[in-house]
């Protein structure tokens, strides 16, 4: 084996680097994913769910705006639109039962 090539074999050269828009999209699905995962413990983490959720889905935006339409992509504007829709009805249910209880509290004072 010739020296010259082993060293080709380690050098930086060859690495395809992603695009910036690929990442964007894998940033996406990432916080897409924490999105769901963190709307199945309610309402507890709400807010940060939904902040995930919301992030996801700019950053699907911003991959789709530089030519990105791969699969995460798509998986992560999915991903982190559900993640919204769920997280904010959940928050909007726990504000009214929150409401609702407060109100049956006071009627009897």
């Amino acid at each position: 084996m010739d020296q010259d090539n082993n060293n080709d074999f380690y050098s930086s050269e060859g690495k395809v680097e992603p695009s910036k828009a690929e990442s964007y999209a894998t940033t996406s699905m990432i916080l897409g994913i924490i999105s769901l995962a963190l709307a199945v413990l309610f309402e507890f983490s709400a807010i940060l769910a939904l902040a995930c959720g919301i992030v996801g889905l700019v950053f699907a935006i911003k991959s789709k705006k530089q030519g990105c339409n791969n699969g995460q992509r798509t998986a992560g504007f999915v991903c982190s639109l559900i993640g919204v829709i769920l997280n904010g009805l959940g928050l909007v249910l726990c504000i009214v039962l929150f409401g609702s209880a407060l109100g049956m509290f006071w009627c009897f004072f």
